[in-house]
């Protein structure tokens, strides 16, 4: 069965699914929602660097809301809970990389509102990603798979975020504020949005596992530049954050049983206080067997964590539209599988 599809917004991870909505086997692209008038009227195809793909991209949200589709791929940066329940309310489904990891942790009245938006348009919604979306939460639920007993689940992110600084200088310095003061970063909006989505995985966990958590909390310390760093056409000046280093914990007896630590470091400095941590993720599980695991990228494509960002999301989409209606977490939903693009092989009967 093929599915329509919508691109809700194309940025740094939209462009990616667009181009992943277009060479998936199953979907096909019904109309692309742009913000910038420098893609209006464009080609989808064209806009992402393929081949023409017969579908214009607008930027007139109306006429999207119109379009007839099954599913919506929604990925601005931040969301809005009007848009995605207006969608639903339409009988398109939407699989967003924005939020969504654990609606419990929406809050009651907002996630009733999605709840009744789905029994109204009989749609499903569903938030993924790589970190909140996968690592933190559905390779480390796989993984618990193996245990007998669980004591404590840890999590290492380690990055550097050079390459965004290049590619996406809005995103590294403006929202995650690398280059500014300590406590312009500590009081940033964005910083509480992060800490929102990560604490959503180490929620997502402890329903997996089946583990109550007291509470959880957000940790965050600094590395300074000792140096100025120049990174493409910005400056991290010396004494202006060059790492953040989060730790998103849930505590249960006042123990940390679910923990998720970020190194985030820019213009390849080594803080000297901080885990030495090879660039990648780590999952750690104690237990009975205790085990763990790294996760890495081929580095060569600089883009590969926001391209697998899009793609999980892309390959939530076919699973997406065949649930039942409702607000859907990665335990509701079977294994996303990615779709074979090499030689077409016939397969016995």
């Amino acid at each position: 069965m093929t599915y329509t599809v919508v691109q809700w917004a194309t940025g740094n991870v939209g462009i990616e699914a667009l181009r992943g909505i277009l060479q998936h086997p199953e979907l096909r692209l019904a109309g692309v929602l742009v913000h910038g008038e420098d893609k209006d009227g464009m080609d989808a195809g064209m806009l992402c660097g393929m081949a023409p793909a017969g579908v214009v991209a607008s930027r007139d949200k109306e006429a999207i809301f119109a379009l007839e589709a099954d599913c919506v791929c929604y990925t601005p940066q931040v969301p809005d809970l009007g848009e995605v329940c207006r969608l639903l309310e339409s009988g398109k489904n939407v699989v967003t990389t924005s939020f969504l990891f654990h609606p419990a942790s929406l809050g009651e009245e907002d996630l009733q509102r999605l709840e009744t938006a789905c029994r109204r348009g009989g749609s499903s919604v569903h938030g993924t990603g790589i970190n909140p979306g996968f690592i933190g939460d559905e390779l480390v639920l796989a993984m618990s798979g193996l245990s007998r007993r669980i004591e404590r689940v840890k999590v290492i992110e380690c990055a550097d975020w050079s390459q965004y600084g290049l590619s996406a200088p809005q995103i590294a310095f403006d929202l995650c504020r690398f280059g500014h003061e300590p406590q312009d970063v500590r009081d940033h909006p964005y910083a509480q949005f992060m800490g929102d989505l990560f604490l959503q995985s180490v929620r997502i966990v402890a329903d997996g596992i089946g583990l109550c958590l007291d509470e959880t909390r957000a940790l965050l310390d600094f590395e300074l530049a000792d140096q100025d760093l120049k990174i493409g056409e910005r400056v991290v000046r010396v004494g202006t954050v060059a790492g953040q280093r989060y730790r998103w914990q849930g505590l249960r007896k006042d123990q940390v049983v679910i923990e998720i630590e970020t190194l985030w470091t820019i213009g390849h400095i080594t803080p000297k206080d901080w885990p030495a941590e090879s660039e990648g993720w780590s999952i750690i599980i104690t237990g009975d067997p205790s085990m763990q695991a790294t996760f890495n990228f081929d580095r060569s494509n600089a883009r590969c964590s926001v391209i697998a960002t899009a793609m999980h999301a892309v390959n939530s989409i076919a699973p997406v539209c065949r649930a039942e209606p409702g607000v859907r977490t990665s335990l509701d939903l079977p294994l996303i599988r990615g779709a074979y693009a090499g030689t077409t092989v016939e397969c016995d009967d």
